[in-house]
């Protein structure tokens, strides 16, 4: 994530562009059997804070950080029925539904911080889990 955010950089327009990364509700709810995921995306949470401090006024960008909740993917839905299973009681206590995001509900979340109203908005953790992690 590093070296693509360094090698982009120089092709931003030179005003108003726009860096969102992707992360996971997993760096917040830090779920077992899931070291090197969860610390992954804390790693591009903390990637994220640092360069919407360094880089809107060096390359006129904002920077934040998109984090989804269980998302129906290709990858999740080939990850076989045993682990649907282990996902299930997740799913279940999300408020706003008893089902997976579609992705294009997550890419929403992408596109409104890329649309020009959102120019001052720069650093939040935009979590798109239906309100699973509320507390």
């Amino acid at each position: 994530m590093f070296l693509l955010t360094q090698a982009t950089l120089p092709h931003f327009p030179e005003k108003g562009g726009r860096l969102v990364n992707i992360a996971s509700i997993a760096n917040r709810d830090a779920p077992p059997m899931q070291t090197v995921y969860a610390g992954s995306k804390g790693m591009v949470d903390s990637f994220t804070k640092v360069w919407a401090k360094e880089l809107p006024r060096k390359y006129g960008i904002t920077v934040n950080v998109v984090s989804p909740g269980p998302t129906l993917t290709e990858g999740f839905g080939k990850a076989g029925e045993d682990f649907m299973q282990k996902v299930r009681p997740l799913i279940e206590k999300t408020p706003v539904g008893d089902r997976f995001a579609r992705p294009e509900e997550i890419a929403y979340a992408v596109g409104f911080l890329c649309k020009p109203r959102a120019s001052r908005i720069n650093g939040p953790h935009l979590i798109a889990d239906g309100g699973l992690l509320v507390v």
